[in-house]
């Protein structure tokens, strides 16, 4: 009974060293008696994914020579640009270390620089461009496999990929460019404005402007707190770190970064903000794009240097998967590439058929089962629009 549950092809690890883990800690329970039964369960750990040097200390030991196991919680990858705005939607298939395309599940439109953002188990796409118009546009997507319109931004919005970000129940929104023509009272097409959305109201408000406008900027959420970094102003990137409290409806500049940035990646993973490559000098030219990563705890007030990642990347994205840092995509020679990072070293994850230039990478939990019926499955998806007209004229009022 309990080698059949450990080759259970739905047995959610992180790694076949966890199988080994499980193994050790039963047989410790009574080593006299089940020691003798080691060999026969570790049959049913897999050969395929375990370590170079785990399977050197098993030698001599037959291995289960299944398929890699899929995980619970799965990577999607929404495509950005490839020589033009793509409509792809990619899972991360682990069983065979390879991108599977969601066929049938496409946008409903040809969008790029929009943002996604995971709430309550449903993909939100927000704002972007479509063809020459900016959007103020948003959309959901969830276990029912169908896009569904929710109620538009108060402003139109996009260049905020890595700009939007989920926190305690609400999406936020931050900054962006809008595509108006500069004035007098306006400088830039970027925005020191933000958003949240309610989706108990299916409502967005406005919240405290930033103190600098920027679009292209990173956002991350952690510790009840919604931090912004660098970004490009219309005219120089940017080197601030803004920090958003909900309770006080207020923005503080809390830290300076060694150098400006734009079009990087932001994540926080509970003590630090972890700011990942990007354009770093005036040209904003590839020759500027970055591998670097920086690491800034707030307890210690300074940045600290992590290792390079393997490839240097702009307009791309990063998430935590499987207790690593994963960043996938970006511009040149980075844009098909995925890479991870366990604490120690970066290592290359794979090559994706579709190249993801402003793409964005999400987590979504428990969400095999669903990505395994959708590619079978799914008719193509149409867009529903649950809005009404009274709400839709009261949202647009007052954008230009």
């Amino acid at each position: 009974m309990l080698r059949e549950l450990l080759d259970y092809d739905r047995l959610d690890v992180r790694s076949e060293e966890d199988v080994l883990f499980l193994i050790d800690k039963w047989i410790e329970i009574d080593r006299p008696a089940r020691e003798q039964h080691r060999s026969y369960l570790i049959t049913a750990v897999r050969h395929r994914g375990l370590e170079t040097i785990t399977i050197s200390s098993l030698r001599g030991i037959t291995l289960s020579s299944n398929p890699r196991r899929k995980r619970r919680d799965i990577l999607l990858a929404f495509s950005g640009w490839n020589n033009g705005p793509e409509t792809t939607i990619e899972y991360w298939d682990e069983s065979n270390m390879s991108w599977r395309e969601l066929k049938p599940v496409q946008f409903p439109e040809v969008l790029q620089y929009y943002g996604v953002v995971v709430l309550e188990e449903e993909i939100y796409v927000i704002g972007g461009a479509l063809e020459t118009e900016i959007v103020s546009a948003a959309k959901k997507f969830g276990r029912a496999g169908r896009w569904k319109a929710v109620c538009p931004m108060n402003e139109k919005r996009a260049y905020i990929t890595n700009a939007c970000v989920e926190l305690d129940g609400f999406i936020y929104v931050c900054g962006g460019g809008d595509g108006r023509i500069a004035t007098q009272q306006r400088e830039a097409s970027r925005l020191t404005s933000c958003e949240r959305y309610d989706p108990k109201t299916n409502l967005w408000i406005n919240i405290a402007d930033m103190r600098f406008a920027r679009s292209d900027a990173a956002a991350a959420a952690g510790n009840g707190r919604l931090f912004v970094s660098g970004g490009f102003d219309g005219r120089d990137s940017l080197n601030s770190v803004e920090m958003y409290l909900p309770s006080a409806n207020s923005w503080t500049e809390v830290v300076v970064l060694p150098y400006r940035v734009t079009a990087h990646a932001m994540l926080h993973n509970g003590s630090s903000l972890i700011v990942l490559g990007g354009v770093t000098g005036d040209d904003r030219t590839p020759r500027s794009v970055e591998n670097k990563v920086l690491a800034w705890k707030q307890t210690m007030w300074r940045w600290e240097n992590l290792p390079c990642m393997c490839y240097a990347r702009s307009t791309f994205s990063a998430c935590f998967y499987n207790g690593e840092m994963i960043v996938c995509g970006g511009q040149e020679s980075s844009s098909d590439t995925i890479e991870k990072f366990d604490g120690v070293r970066w290592q290359p994850m794979g090559v994706s058929s579709t190249k993801h230039e402003s793409a964005k990478i999400i987590v979504m939990k428990n969400w095999r089962d669903e990505a395994e019926l959708l590619e079978r499955e799914l008719p193509n998806p149409t867009l529903s629009l649950p809005v009404s007209h009274s709400e839709l004229q009261h949202f647009s009022s007052g954008i230009s």
